[in-house]
């Protein structure tokens, strides 16, 4: 294992907070914590994600994996939430028992992000 155990925290810039709150709580189901220094925190697992409207002219680029098989209905909620398909969701790799699926999208801020599922195939 290399040095780095964990991320700690995930800080990703906004253009309109509120906006994105709703997109990342409702959308992506993240658990919000509260709001400071217009900032929002967010907790998933030990990460801390930090929606921050004070950083200026960037974006990140982050990959969540999904703890469902529903990533074609995922992307369709966010779609609906205003979110922009860049990539539909697809297999990108296959196994024995499972098809890693793909989908790469932009919030509501202009931030990339990707979204990754197993889908179990009965085969294993």
């Amino acid at each position: 294992m290399g040095i780095i155990q964990y991320i700690d925290v995930v800080r990703i810039p906004v253009k309109d907070l509120k906006r994105a709150t709703h997109f990342y709580s409702v959308g992506l189901g993240l658990d919000f914590q509260f709001e400071l220094d217009k900032c929002s925190y967010f907790s998933l697992g030990n990460t801390q994600i930090i929606l921050d409207s004070k950083i200026e002219n960037t974006s990140s680029f982050i990959s969540y994996f999904l703890n469902s098989e529903e990533i074609v209905e995922i992307v369709g909620k966010l779609s609906g939430l205003g979110a922009i398909i860049i990539q539909h969701p697809e297999i990108y790799s296959y196994f024995k028992d499972r098809d890693q699926w793909k989908a790469k999208l932009k919030d509501t801020e202009g931030n990339i992000f990707e979204l990754t599922a197993d889908i179990y195939n009965g085969q294993g």
